[in-house]
C-alpha cells in the first residue's frame, strides 16, 4: 500500500518489542538492525527486543549481513530478513 499509494520504498521503523514484533510477524521486514551497547540494565522484567503474541519460533530468520564496531563500543549487527508464511518462504519487502 505504502508503495502503491505513496511511491514510498523504503522505510525505517524505531519502536520496542511489541513494534518489532508486529512488524516481523506480518512479514514486512527485510532488514533488522541491533544496537548492543557496552552497558547493563540488569532488573528482572526487562523486555526483549522482539516480542509477539504467537511467537515468532519457525516464522522468521535471520542470517548476519554484517557487523560495525561504532564508537563508544557499540556494536552495530545487521540481519537479512526472511518470513515464512503457512510454512512456505517467502521473502520479505
Amino acid at each position: 500500500m505504502l508503495a502503491r499509494d505513496f511511491g514510498v520504498r523504503h522505510l525505517i521503523v524505531e519502536g520496542g518489542a511489541a513494534t518489532n514484533g508486529a512488524f516481523l510477524g506480518a512479514g514486512v521486514v527485510d532488514e533488522f538492525h541491533v544496537l548492543i551497547a557496552p552497558a547493563v540494565e540488569g532488573t528482572q522484567n526487562l523486555q526483549g527486543i522482539v516480542s509477539h503474541r504467537d511467537g515468532l519460533a519457525g516464522r522468521v530468520e535471520f542470517r548476519l549481513k554484517s557487523s560495525h564496531v561504532l564508537d563508544h563500543g557499540v556494536v552495530q549487527l545487521t540481519y537479512e530478513v526472511s518470513s515464512y508464511n503457512g510454512g512456505h518462504e517467502r521473502k520479505s519487502h
